[in-house]
């Protein structure tokens, strides 16, 4: 009797949800379309008590517990030993790092923004953490012996930054499974906008996502149209940049009390405010896929993004696009989608039907093709995208 190979899962990312919320929900939704796939092999699955805490479920798979960690030395330096141990032939890095030991690795490389130029390098501290980073990157694209990234272009840009790894990159364009349930009630955050319409933004706080240009922006519909609805802002929000940057910019505004920011929020308030919100934008300088302009979506609501990187190839012409460095540009964008009804209609069907090209079954068999290769079990095509 055959014994069947073991291929390591890491499933540390998505106990940081509350810090990379994109990136937790990315790994937690991948590993679940992976675990119900049928393959030769048998996952050997690595959590932390984070990871369980956040997706109680995989504790089924009974997975390897270790401490929480930094993920930086969670996958760098921890899991590798961890997989050798285990007797895996292959591993699966599940958030841009690849361990220095352990088996041969195949990684989840989300996007290409550690390379875009817009970055928040307010301290010397700041600059050297990203510094490290890259590095810690650039070995994980060289150990890798396949990267998955979601959009083409991601992969593109990764190419020109590395050409030596052209080979590696599988475009893997990430699913939108159903929000989950709403909170049963109002959440307390968001008392002042039930039953009234408002505009959401969700994600984490940064230059680079660009909610600064976005309050500057809606501001100044906000003295157009003196009933134009609030702003709501969810996500993480490092608190010197709140300090430094939001809570300023928000104070220069005409009704500073109109723009809500809870934070991160609960999966349940955060699909409430999917469902109520009268439209979405998404004015990032940079996104790998940006996930929750295709929520969005699929709630039917109107959305529009910046047009940059990879958003419009995920909005596939459902969204109406933005110079994200204009704020001009954003407010014509807000008031489309809030006061043109004929265009909020054309958006709101499109993008029912674009979300049904976002399948996380399908990004699996893409993932399981590339294992098998790597493993021998199929032969290798000429190019796989």
């Amino acid at each position: 009797m055959s014994v069947r190979l073991k291929v390591g899962l890491d499933l540390a990312p998505i106990g940081f949800r509350s810090r990379a919320p994109g990136t937790a929900t990315h790994v937690e939704n991948q590993a679940r379309a992976l675990l119900a796939m049928d393959v030769e092999w048998d996952w050997v699955l690595v959590a932390t008590p984070r990871t369980l805490i956040e997706a109680p479920e995989f504790a089924s798979f009974r997975p390897i517990l270790v401490p929480d960690a930094p993920l930086s030395y969670h996958a760098s330096w921890r899991v590798g030993r961890l997989w050798r141990k285990a007797g895996c032939t292959l591993s699966l890095g599940t958030a841009y790092f690849a361990p220095f030991t352990g088996p041969p690795v195949v990684t989840n490389y989300f996007d290409a923004n550690s390379f875009h130029p817009v970055r928040d390098a307010r301290s010397l501290g700041a600059r050297l953490k990203f510094t490290l980073m890259q590095g810690l990157w650039k070995f994980s694209r060289r150990r890798s012996r396949a990267l998955f990234i979601l959009s083409e272009y991601g992969r593109s840009r990764m190419i020109a930054v590395d050409p030596a790894t052209a080979s590696k990159w599988v475009v893997t364009p990430c699913g939108v499974p159903p929000l989950g349930p709403q909170a049963s009630s109002v959440p307390a955050w968001a008392t002042s906008v039930a039953g009234r319409p408002f505009i959401l933004y969700a994600g984490a706080f940064s230059e680079n996502k660009n909610q600064r240009r976005l309050i500057e922006g809606w501001d100044q519909v906000r003295c157009k149209h003196p009933t134009f609805p609030p702003l709501v802002l969810i996500g993480p929000i490092p608190a010197d940049y709140l300090r430094d940057v939001i809570e300023p910019a928000r104070a220069r505004t005409s009704h500073p009390e109109e723009i809500i920011m809870p934070g991160f929020i609960p999966a349940e308030d955060a699909s409430w405010a999917f469902h109520n919100a009268r439209a979405y934008i998404q004015p990032s300088f940079a996104e790998g896929f940006g996930l929750p302009l295709v929520e969005a979506m699929s709630c039917g609501v109107p959305v529009a993004c910046s047009d940059s990187t990879s958003l419009p190839e995920v909005a596939g012409g459902a969204a109406f696009l933005f110079d994200p460095s204009s704020i001009d540009s954003i407010a014509r964008a807000l008031e489309i989608i809030v006061l043109n009804e004929t265009e909020r209609e054309r958006l709101k069907t499109a993008g029912c039907e674009r979300v049904k090209s976002f399948t996380w079954q399908r990004h699996a068999e893409i993932v399981v093709q590339r294992i098998r290769q790597e493993l021998g079990l199929q032969e290798q095509p000429g190019s796989l995208r």
